[in-house]
């Protein structure tokens, strides 16, 4: 079985109406406030989880998003000294559109699937934000949030290759790819 994403159309396409309108200070804002969020949920998820391996990554993707709020907290002073970021009036874009699924969770390869999906959907919106942004700060932070987004979803889909192949007998050594050797 291959992952196949599908955000929904219409909640990205208004999502990006509404960022696309923001300048550098509301999006960089609204990036802090996500990244926040994310890692809230995904220390929430590791918390929720019976595997160790799930586990593992839920809190590595928690202290990952916590990173990545500070870098952007740190932007956000250099470019906004003496400032603090603002709420901004947008559906958050990391687990928003998947949510009502994600509290309904119950097995570690489903909340996999969902966090893949949320992390998808936010790397395409961010794309989709810098190609269509006029201020040029805003196409090059949500650029740069794209590939947080890509980075995040290729660590979950990792883990979730391994644990589907050893859930569905289909295990491969050669395919897995940890640096270390079985002799």
């Amino acid at each position: 079985m291959t992952f196949q994403p599908n955000p929904p159309e219409d909640i990205m396409n208004e999502i990006i109406e509404r960022l696309k309108k923001l300048g550098p200070k509301e999006l960089l804002s609204y990036a802090i406030f996500n990244e926040e969020e994310e890692a809230r949920y995904y220390a929430e998820l590791a918390e929720k989880a019976k595997r160790k391996s799930v586990k593992a990554l839920f809190k590595k993707m928690s202290r990952e998003s916590k990173g990545h709020e500070l870098l952007l907290r740190r932007t956000f002073e250099r470019l906004f000294p003496g400032e603090e970021p603002v709420k901004v009036d947008v559906p958050p874009v990391e687990v928003y559109p998947f949510y009502p699924e994600f509290e309904k969770v119950e097995d570690y390869i489903r909340a996999l699937e969902y966090c893949m999906k949320s992390e998808l959907f936010a790397k395409r919106t961010y794309e989709i934000l810098a190609c269509v942004a006029e201020n040029e700060e805003v196409r090059r932070i949500a650029f740069e949030l794209s590939e947080i987004e890509q980075n995040h979803y290729e660590e979950i889909k990792k883990v979730y290759d391994v644990i589907f192949s050893f859930e569905h007998r289909q295990i491969f050594l050669d395919k897995l790819n940890f640096g270390g050797r079985i002799w």
